[in-house]
């Protein structure tokens, strides 16, 4: 609202006209109610065990919280466009990419958007609705890693299973300097309270 109100302009042409034309990224764009043409359908299930189901829900109204579309490609090109200091200082950087202090006095592992894949490792940023998940990964070799999925589970799908693969993917392709793969994160019992909202919106 902030970002309409002070352009006088729809959100995602504010997007298009600072970000996706000035990157090429010419498949960008903001997640609407009604898919178009050719999009992957999500799917999605309770439970890793659970068999997928469609879920032509897109989950629209993310706002400039998140709810783009777009390629690998793409992602790559916005990554080239951000970390290359053509849209933000460089002091804004280092401020994304630093650990955010937590009120018992430990660091989190991601700062202003960007997440530690671990000293010396890279930054990568996850996301995921209810039928899609993806993980981008910048690491410090220069290799990059895009990993986008139209199916996502509700149940322990935090962002290691991608940030896993994305650094197997990056040790086969540079195996002279491989990454070392995340430690699984701890179990967590129960079931998120949204559950049964969550499948009713996909049946």
């Amino acid at each position: 609202m902030v970002i309409e109100r002070a352009t006088g302009e729809p959100l995602e042409t504010v997007y298009r006209r600072l970000f996706f034309e000035p990157a090429q990224m010419h498949s960008a764009t903001l997640v609407s109610a009604t898919p178009r043409p050719g999009d992957a359908v999500g799917h999605f299930r309770p439970r890793t065990t659970d068999p997928w189901r469609q879920c032509p829900d897109l989950n629209s109204g993310f706002g400039a919280a998140g709810g783009l579309i777009m390629t690998a490609q793409d992602l790559v090109r916005w990554n080239r466009l951000l970390l290359g200091g053509a849209l933000l200082p460089a002091a804004d950087i280092e401020a994304m990419r630093t650990p955010a202090r937590l009120n018992n006095g430990e660091s989190a592992p991601i700062g202003m958007g960007i997440a530690s894949l671990g000293p010396s490792v890279g930054w990568g940023a996850a996301g995921q609705t209810v039928n899609f998940a993806a993980f981008n990964a910048v690491y410090a070799s220069g290799y990059e890693v895009v990993l986008l999925a139209n199916g996502s589970n509700e149940q322990r799908d935090a962002a290691y299973p991608r940030m896993r693969l994305a650094a197997q993917i990056h040790n086969a392709v540079h195996p002279s300097a491989p990454v070392p793969l995340p430690d699984a994160p701890a179990a967590e019992p129960g079931e998120p309270a949204a559950m049964q909202l969550l499948l009713a919106r996909c049946r």
